[in-house]
């Protein structure tokens, strides 16, 4: 919620990368994420991806960068 947020942006430097702010990172990015659309249409939806998927692609400017996908 919006109070987490802006504590998580007035925490004084020694506190980030801390084990309780990389927990709260992760929060705001569990609540933040939003799935547009499964598929195109119910009874086809596209997730959960199958097992039997032989590739996945992450693409764009941090598709490298664990850090920014995984909220800490």
């Amino acid at each position: 919620d919006a109070t987490q947020l802006s504590m998580c942006l007035t925490l004084p430097l020694l506190q980030c990368g801390t084990e309780e702010h990389r927990k709260l990172d992760r929060e705001i990015v569990r609540k933040s994420l939003v799935l547009l659309k499964n598929g195109k249409s119910a009874d086809k939806p596209l997730l959960p991806v199958s097992k039997k998927a032989p590739k996945i692609l992450v693409a764009g400017s941090n598709a490298e960068n664990l850090g920014y996908q995984c909220g800490g």
